[in-house]
């Protein structure tokens, strides 16, 4: 996703409470399917867009001698999970592709053979859903877990109480982003027709994280920034693409800020913010 590997490993606060949520709901499926166990030495866990590695080391903390395999569409990303992880398995991969456009080897190696597939803030850059769908039953055995969590950026108009709804009105110009329930539905559809899953469950949350304003206005938004600009309706100059990131920019800081901490001596030397989000959470069996 052309992000700094080692900035996001160490600043993607955001992520980590989702993430060790997402590792209770294994916990409970591992206890019940296997029992208490110290060691995890049959299991193989397939962490989907993995990033720079932290969750795949998080998933191996908590389930001792599993097999972990992280994949990722970002070259840099899986470079530097290598380097920092390389007792997981790494791989560069595109995981909208048709599942007979992977690899050989991999498909050889994985299909019918992972016991759970972990994705924690990836599902929302996914495209083609049902594409999707198909590649993790084909990497689930019988009875295997896909867990993960899908986040909504947000329906920035809604924002927009001006008088004059300029904001607005540059937004359904600009952008042909889905609505919340457009695309929560497309991605539960895509689970239940193309997944060959028996049970899936879906909760919804708003986890509330902390940033460094600066840090988070100046580096991190841009992240939230490349998922809206994914739905541009038209090739724009530079001075409009600028003009538009200004408005998405003033519009989620508006929608997420629930509570802005002040710079102190005591507590922190920064002025911090909380920002709340709109995330979903899925846990699907395979028959």
């Amino acid at each position: 996703m052309d992000y700094d590997a080692e900035k996001y490993d160490t600043g993607a606060a955001d992520a980590q409470q989702p993430a060790r949520q997402l590792i209770r709901l294994i916990q409970y499926y591992v206890r019940e399917k296997y029992g208490d166990k110290s060691t995890y030495d049959s299991l193989t866990i397939v962490d989907l867009g993995c990033g720079p590695g932290n969750t795949a080391e998080l998933l191996a903390n908590h389930f001792i001698g599993a097999k972990i395999v992280g994949i990722d569409i970002d070259p840099e990303m899986i470079r530097f999970a290598q380097t920092k992880h390389p007792e997981h398995k790494f791989f560069v991969q595109n995981i909208e592709k048709p599942w007979s456009q992977w690899p050989e080897n991999f498909r050889s190696t994985y299909e019918n053979k992972v016991d759970i597939i972990f994705a924690n803030y990836a599902l929302h850059w996914i495209d083609d859903t049902d594409s999707f769908a198909n590649t993790i039953r084909q990497l689930l055995r019988p009875t295997g877990m896909f867990t993960g969590n899908l986040l909504y950026c947000g329906w920035l108009q809604s924002v927009d109480d001006s008088d004059d709804h300029l904001d607005k009105t540059l937004l359904d110009e600009s952008l042909a982003y889905p609505t919340e329930m457009e695309f929560v539905s497309k991605f539960f559809w895509s689970l239940r027709s193309c997944g060959n899953f028996h049970s899936i469950n879906m909760e919804y949350q708003e986890p509330v994280s902390r940033f460094g304003r600066k840090f988070y206005t100046e580096s991190f938004i841009e992240i939230p920034l490349k998922w809206y600009r994914k739905f541009l309706k038209r090739s724009m100059n530079d001075e409009e693409i600028g003009h538009l990131n200004e408005t998405l920019k003033r519009l989620i800081l508006k929608q997420r800020i629930c509570k802005v901490i002040p710079a102190t001596d005591t507590i922190s030397s920064v002025e911090q913010i909380d920002l709340r989000q709109q995330l979903y959470i899925f846990k699907a069996i395979k028959n």
